[in-house]
């Protein structure tokens, strides 16, 4: 999956660069690029998507035993320490 995504990143880049929308330090050039990338992502941040990935990477977290719940977690403080939850 990451491969894949940072090939696209890579293309992006590539043909932003390509097209003068971009900066060698990969800063926008353009008003309209940097409202419309501010915009998507905002809106991203309210999509079922932005859920379903932040449940399956804090799954992997508890999997692997790694931290998991926001701090100061009061179910993550109740129950003992290697006890599942």
């Amino acid at each position: 999956m990451w491969t894949g995504f940072s090939v696209l990143a890579a293309l992006a880049q590539w043909k932003l660069h390509a097209a003068a929308l971009m900066s060698p330090s990969m800063a926008s050039t353009n008003a309209f690029l940097s409202g419309a990338l501010l915009l998507s992502v905002g809106v991203f941040q309210f999509t079922p998507v932005k859920k379903a990935c932040l449940r399956r990477c804090r799954a992997l977290l508890e999997d692997r035993g790694g931290p998991c719940g926001p701090p100061n977690d009061p179910a993550a403080e109740a129950a003992p320490a290697g006890s599942p939850r």
